[in-house]
């Protein structure tokens, strides 16, 4: 797989960490490598032991710096009596040293039979080989990359690439398709030359018929079998013993765990930066025992599982998957949150690392999970599973009375029915908190919201917090933020007075928008209103854009100037994002709310009718989206979407179907899966006049 659509990276430093040197007992010399498969064990091949059965071992990289000790050869495959290059399959040795049990072992691939083309992607090596007549190599990592197999009957690969010399022989070969230790050096074409050389395959010479074997090889086959065995055990129930030297990159997936950083207030920075699940400035409160629970699930016996989380927005989803990450990804796990599924998420399927995935909003993507979790069956394993957790905003989780998620697939696919059939749906995170829990968030939130944002907080303003609004972890951290900026500008400024807006009952929501605001004018376009400013910021993120240039055709039929488009387009474009494509203000039920006040109570403001006309295919389906999210729990959102859809519905299905003269336009696929989802989804019978949501 090339970089940008995801590889497998081998640290070839830490895995020296289970490779050794092996010494001659006579002299002392370096004649070959070997590598730890289990307690006491280490592997090489027969060839680099022969005719002794003791040998010295040096382990260069031992946790506690270099140790030295001895070990027995117990098995070892026939010797060579011929003059073939290769000794007779499998060409493999045993030798155990008592003196040293605790160590980590390798993961030895138990896949056998494997073409050549399963290794397309190349291994890499770590062993001992000799530059010159030295006695002591310093070790080199190299590279291969696959010829293909060897003769009939014997698992050999032939493979070309770096330079295999003398002393290599018995390195590990990690396979950057299977995550895994695939083979081992058997022979080099040049000990002086990058010819490349033969790797035994482990799963192979395990799996090698009986009969075609002498018994004492049949016994070292069967030792290697339980070896193998034992090492898949031991890093399904560990997977970071193996994920230091085996990872997983994907630059274009978003990865999900801990920020990168703490969060720090930059000079612009906005208030609503505060509440991004992203950020976790607040700690993760009430949920231990599920955060556990859910540890163990991720660590079940299935290759593949699933689990679902269905509630309305603010009710702490993102947060949860996004604490479970930073526990996985600490044991090795790659995490990654996707809202949107494609080919992009392929790779992702291949990879051979424990991986676990969120899908945001997956109430719209039921289609795309069904492909998903079909791609992932081709690329499990008990030591490299993956878990996938969908976040859907629904009021309900409807399998409480029997029904079924709209994130879920109706798959023909049996093995996908299975997996769907034993989801795990977590309620819990989503229950309203209780008066108790609101006043400790509450408290929590001030302090921890007040650190980051650089503002001593004096005593806690206390409020009431037993409104529903407050039964969601965002109302109450709503409030606390609310609580924390008005403290802060009391603190700046005393003899200021707040503002409250008479055209609807404010919120803390609505609290919170209006400090937002404050920040906003402190970068927006001069000379324009700050009702203008708050229409723009509502636009972009209702729409969105490929760029700021879509933005601004939208905003050039609210009626203002044509400089004032320009400048508002290219300002809220780039406010949230700072890219070429418009980010909307965020956590979305903050920007949904913005959409209410800005655009949807006002009846000043700019047609809805007129702005869908005006964008692109892709922002209409951004809009669909957005109001229809919005619209479960919001009847002003409900009415707007259908004020506004049901009667461009033709005009957009034409838009989404109708193919013109230079080839479908961008955004037609996401325009007809937005309009599908709305038609089908709960508030289908909104447009439809056939019922009500």
């Amino acid at each position: 797989m090339s970089d940008e659509h995801g590889k497998v990276v081998v640290d070839e430093r830490r895995l020296q960490e289970y490779v050794v040197r092996l010494l001659s007992p006579n002299t002392g010399a370096t004649i070959g490598t070997g590598f730890f498969v289990g307690p006491s064990l280490i592997l090489t091949n027969s060839h680099v032991v022969q005719g002794i059965t003791s040998v010295g071992i040096r382990w260069e990289a031992a946790p506690g710096g270099r140790w030295e000790g001895t070990g027995t050869v117990l098995a070892a495959s026939p010797a060579r009596t011929d003059d073939q290059p290769l000794w007779p399959f499998p060409d493999l040795a045993l030798i155990e040293t008592t003196d040293l049990a605790d160590h980590e072992c390798v993961l030895i691939e138990n896949t056998p039979t494997l073409a050549s083309s399963n290794f397309g992607s190349g291994f890499t090596l770590w062993g001992y080989p000799q530059r010159g007549s030295e006695r002591h190599p310093a070790g080199d990592p190299a590279k291969s990359s696959v010829v293909g197999h060897g003769s009939w009957g014997w698992g050999y690969l032939r493979v070309s690439g770096d330079w295999i010399g003398r002393g290599m022989s018995g390195s590990p070969c990690v396979s950057h398709d299977r995550g895994t230790v695939a083979g081992i050096v058997a022979g080099t074409l040049s000990p002086h030359h990058t010819d490349g050389g033969w790797f035994t395959l482990l799963a192979e010479a395990a799996h090698f018929p009986d009969e075609q074997l002498p018994s004492n090889e049949q016994k070292l086959t069967a030792r290697l079998r339980s070896i193998i065995q034992t090492s898949q055990a031991a890093i399904t129930a560990q997977p970071q013993r193996w994920s230091r030297v085996i990872s997983f990159t994907m630059p274009t997936t978003p990865r999900l765990g801990a920020p990168k950083e703490p969060y720090q207030r930059r000079e612009l920075s906005s208030p609503a930066e505060l509440l991004l699940a992203d950020n976790t400035i607040i700690d993760y409160l009430f949920y231990g025992d599920v955060l556990d629970a859910a540890e163990q699930w991720a660590y079940g016996p299935e290759p593949l599982r699933l689990a679902t989380i269905t509630g309305s927005g603010g009710t702490g989803k993102s947060r949860f998957a996004r604490e479970l990450a930073i526990r996985l990804t600490t044991n090795g796990w790659f995490c990654a949150e996707y809202r949107e599924l494609g080919p992009s998420t392929l790779p992702l399927s291949r990879a051979r690392v424990p991986r676990f995935i969120t899908v945001d909003y997956a109430e719209n993507l039921a289609p795309e999970v069904d492909i998903l979790l079909k791609w992932l069956q081709q690329g499990v394993s008990p030591t490299a599973p993956a878990r996938v957790l969908l976040l859907s905003r629904e009021p309900t989780e409807p399998t409480a009375t029997g029904g079924t998620p709209r994130s879920l697939p109706d798959s023909t696919d049996a093995n996908v029915r299975a997996v769907i059939a034993d989801r795990w749906p977590i309620t819990t995170t989503v229950r309203p908190l209780t008066p108790g829990e609101r006043q400790h968030l509450y408290e929590a939130a001030v302090d921890a919201l007040s650190r980051a944002w650089n503002h001593t907080a004096g005593t806690v303003e206390q409020i009431d917090l037993h409104d529903q609004q407050y039964e969601t972890a965002l109302g109450v951290t709503y409030a606390a933020l609310d609580t924390v900026l008005r403290q802060e500008m009391k603190a700046n400024h005393p003899s200021a007075t707040e503002t409250h807006s008479s055209a609807v009952t404010e919120t803390p929501a609505d609290r919170v928008l209006g400090h937002e605001a404050r920040y906003w004018s402190l970068t927006a376009p001069t000379g324009i209103s700050d009702k203008q400013v708050a229409q723009a910021m509502a636009i972009a993120t209702l729409f969105r854009g490929e760029t700021t240039a879509d933005l601004i055709a939208i905003l050039e039929v609210c009626g203002w100037t044509a400089v004032e488009s320009r400048e508002l387009g290219a300002w809220a474009g780039r406010y949230y994002g700072g890219g070429p494509q418009v980010a909307p203000l965020r956590p979305d039920r903050l920007g949904e709310r913005l959409i209410e006040r800005a655009l949807l109570l006002d009846q000043a403001a700019p047609s809805l009718a007129r702005l869908f006309q005006a964008a692109t295919t892709t922002q209409c389906a951004h809009a669909i989206n957005t109001l229809a999210r919005a619209a479960t729990y919001s009847t002003t959102a409900q009415h707007a979407l259908k004020a506004v859809v049901q009667p461009l519905l033709l005009d957009l299905a034409t838009r989404a179907t109708t193919p013109t003269p230079d080839g479908p336009l961008p955004g037609k696929g996401a325009l007809a899966v937005a309009l599908v989802d709305l038609l089908v989804g709960p508030h289908g019978g909104l447009i439809t006049n056939s019922g009500s949501p």
